[in-house]
């Protein structure tokens, strides 16, 4: 879309927007994202003007939160799905929907029964569709398991893209939650007394600074770390989170939250309050993002 093209202009009912110039060429973006932790938000997106085939679309499910128990570990959350499609065509007349999804709720497993939760929940997906013509959607991640045994399931959560998460091996360790693009770490593969670490995502390189992240790149869809055992081990064997996905809670140290619009997932946690055990709460996932990016054309 050099000089000479048609303009192409747009209007959105929200989100954050701008322009940036690379290689002689202006584009505009639209950045969608939730307006606040757990929730997830629809827009709308159309073309007023021109056409376009050459647009850049990229969409982030939210990850799922990380399992926390009152005992022992906690399994961390899988990282949502990270799609980034390169000349997509964008056309007048048509209304594109658009679905940011949320990141996984947390667990509270101090509440009085029967509103206890120990294994962290899914995330939603995040969408870019217009009826059949284009359906671009990133998969959520899901919860990691959180159990009052160290013998049961508190492996880490399988991510949005088909990855899965880090398995417990019996030991007394959360897996860690898969990444959009690599599988979550078997609790000990990093040594005796070690937590999962989080699988791998996807690194964006967006071209302008992004208003959400505040840096122009940025590295979404990783797995949360899992957490260490109940009164075992020191910090340096927490489970790490990767790509916006959170770290697993240690000795003195809770459970992270995976980073908001990164769609990470929540590390895996053990929550313990002698003063009101009902308020904790483990790890929340990180919530996706929906950006739009396309020349302008010769719009001055």
């Amino acid at each position: 879309m050099q000089s000479g093209n048609p303009c192409v202009a747009s209007i959105a009912n929200g989100g954050l927007s701008g322009s940036f110039t690379s290689a002689s060429v202006t584009y505009n973006y639209h950045e969608f994202t939730s307006s606040d932790v757990g929730t997830t938000e629809s827009y709308t997106f159309e073309i007023t003007k021109g056409f376009t085939k050459q647009a850049r679309v990229i969409v982030v499910g939210g990850g799922g939160s990380g399992g926390a128990t009152s005992t022992f570990q906690g399994g961390a959350g899988g990282g949502g799905n990270v799609i980034n499609e390169t000349n997509v065509q964008l056309y007048p007349n048509y209304t594109y929907q658009i679905q940011v999804g949320k990141g996984g709720d947390a667990a509270f497993p101090g509440k009085s029964f029967p509103n206890a939760t120990q294994n962290g929940a899914n995330g939603d997906s995040s969408r870019f569709f217009v009826g059949t013509l284009i359906n671009l959607t990133a998969q959520y991640g899901e919860g990691g398991n959180g159990n009052s045994t160290p013998t049961t399931n508190t492996n880490g959560g399988n991510s949005g893209g088909g990855f899965l998460g880090g398995d417990d091996n019996g030991l007394n360790f959360g897996g860690g939650g898969a990444g959009a693009t690599q599988d979550g770490e078997d609790a000990g593969d990093g040594g005796t007394n070690t937590a999962g670490d989080g699988g791998d995502g996807v690194t964006l390189n967006l071209g302008y600074t992004s208003p959400s992240f505040g840096t122009s790149t940025i590295s979404v869809g990783g797995g949360g770390g899992g957490a260490l055992g109940s009164g075992v081990g020191t910090n340096q064997d927490i489970g790490i989170g990767a790509d916006g996905g959170g770290n697993g809670n240690g000795p003195a140290r809770a459970a992270v939250d995976g980073t908001r619009y990164s769609g990470g997932g929540g590390g895996g946690g053990i929550v313990i309050d002698a003063v009101d055990p009902e308020d904790d709460r483990g790890s929340i996932g990180g919530d996706g993002i929906v950006i739009v990016i396309y020349p302008t054309g010769s719009c001055y």
